[in-house]
């Protein structure tokens, strides 16, 4: 839980100070602890550094599965200045699709 608390707090802080986010879409996969836990520190921090509690929106597909292209212009239509993804990406398809989120 330490090592996931300490990378959720040290991402936010790198997206709020060194890239100055004031908004952000959080990516995460239910179904990985370890995609949970370190979306809810990521959140947690960003949230405390930039005063906004609406600046996350939580958007959760499952295995990076079919939801995922969906999901990954969901996201970008929300134009943040930062997405976060907390998925591991199996397939070719879904790895375009994340590509072409930057």
């Amino acid at each position: 839980m330490f090592h996931r608390s300490v990378s959720g707090q040290s991402r936010a802080t790198y997206a709020v100070k060194h890239l100055n986010a004031k908004s952000v879409v959080i990516i995460q996969d239910v179904s990985a602890d370890y995609s949970v836990g370190l979306a809810t520190f990521f959140k947690r921090s960003f949230i405390e550094l930039t005063g906004n509690p609406k600046v996350c929106f939580l958007s959760i597909p499952i295995n990076g599965g079919p939801g995922f292209h969906r999901t990954a212009y969901n996201a970008r239509a929300l134009n943040p200045d930062v997405i976060f993804i907390l998925v591991i990406l199996e397939n070719r398809a879904d790895c375009q699709a994340g590509k072409r989120l930057v």
